[in-house]
């Protein structure tokens, strides 16, 4: 729209003459580019290096050789490493640190212990990524990154997607232990002067060393007198089994009774090695079948040799995955509109901006947030994401 001049009269060129139509717009011819250009940029893309001169000349001279370039270039080992990183970004995995996944463990922290902390964090960063590059291998459709349920994993993964199925918070953020609930009288005990448990009398219900776990810093976990014991018993609680795992310790009640802070833990105290954060394998992850129990979060050695976790919670594709919802977190507000349309614009590259002018039957139309969408701003969106937000909402909470 061009302004007036001092007279009233149009104060520039006609931009529709100019054009020559309003509405028509005339392409720039196509023109080819050599195959040393598009050789050069799929090489790039792919492996971020240049192309020899020997693969140009192949391509010069048979254009259909480009797609056995792209076979070998997919074999490199540069290409795994520059896919990844791709899919990192492209399916909104990374950029997160450990407090980001807070909301999820509500109200404690995932993991504090130094040395498997930012470990396990770049795990959860690398998992779906590396999901894409095992489907693609596979020769799976790209569609899958929406409806998978398998995902590349580490022993340790596999621990936390268990242990986050049997610690759920709800919308309200209330706790849901589901070891608690199945094990309401057992006591969780740390110790350091008894010495090493063979795992085996750990998980076997029948010994009496059942849920006693090595830990080394409990000889010197107490800061203060009033908390220095060995064993330390834990009410039955998944997060006190977990932090244990990752070679921490929770809060826990001195001697006489006084209340003491969690510790993070030394880098010897983890029950998880470093091996399982390195053990890569695919897993499928399905729900119970009638009467089947979810898988154990604390039996690590059934963890390491599993390829497939039994959840109750639904995890399919990069929508689902801690990662993700460390990025795009809800709240009793939001409702999972900003996590509904991120996953909509990693989908599809589009998102609900209010620029659609469908009016939705009724009045006020299903799902429409009413108090939200009071202004005709507000409710150009609201009207599309609201309803959407019952998607996930039905089967996610807030946390």
């Amino acid at each position: 729209m061009s302004s007036g001049g001092a007279d009233g009269s149009s104060g520039g060129s006609d931009a529709c003459a100019d054009a020559g139509s309003c509405g028509t717009v005339t392409p720039a011819p196509f023109s080819a580019v050599s195959p040393a250009a598009y050789v050069a940029k799929v090489k790039n893309l792919l492996v971020g290096l240049p192309p020899t001169d020997d693969e140009i000349s192949a391509v010069t001279a048979d254009a259909t050789a480009l797609q056995g370039l792209i076979t070998g270039w997919q074999k490199l080992p540069e290409y795994q490493r520059k896919m990844e990183r791709f899919f990192e970004l492209s399916f909104q995995q990374t950029q997160i640190s450990i407090t980001d996944l807070a909301d999820q463990s509500y109200p404690k922290q995932l993991v504090t212990n130094a040395l498997t902390s930012p470990l396990l964090l770049q795990n959860i960063e690398q998992s779906f990524a590396r999901t894409m590059l095992q489907l693609v291998a596979q020769g799976q459709p790209f569609t899958d990154s929406l409806t998978s349920p398998k995902l590349m994993m580490t022993t340790a993964l596999k621990e936390l997607y268990a242990f986050l199925d049997q610690y759920e918070v709800n919308d309200d953020g209330k706790v849901s232990d589901g070891f608690r609930s199945d094990h309401p009288k057992v006591t969780v005990v740390a110790e350091a002067a008894q010495g090493p448990i063979p795992v085996a009398e750990t998980l076997d219900p029948t010994s009496p060393n059942y849920m006693h776990w090595y830990d080394p810093d409990v000889a010197t976990a107490g800061k203060v007198a009033a908390c220095q014991m060995d064993p330390i018993p834990f009410p039955a609680s998944s997060f006190a089994i977990h932090r244990l795992l990752y070679g921490s310790l929770d809060g826990w009640k001195g001697p006489a009774g006084m209340a003491c802070p969690p510790i993070g833990g030394s880098a010897t105290a983890a029950q998880l090695t470093t091996a399982d954060f390195t053990d890569w394998t695919l897993v499928t992850l399905r729900p119970p079948a009638a009467k089947e129990t979810t898988s154990a979060f604390y039996d690590l050695p059934a963890l390491r040799a599993a390829s497939e976790l039994v959840v109750s919670l639904p995890r399919l594709g990069f929508f689902s995955t801690p990662a993700f919802f460390a990025n795009w977190q809800t709240n009793t507000s939001n409702q999972m509109r900003v996590t509904l349309n991120q996953t909509l614009v990693v989908a599809l590259g589009a998102q609900v901006d209010g620029t659609d002018s469908t009016e939705t039957a009724g009045n006020p139309p299903p799902g429409l947030d009413t108090v939200h969408a009071g202004s005709g701003t507000c409710k150009s969106c609201h009207q599309t994401l609201d309803p959407l937000r019952s998607i996930f909402s039905a089967t996610y909470s807030w946390n």
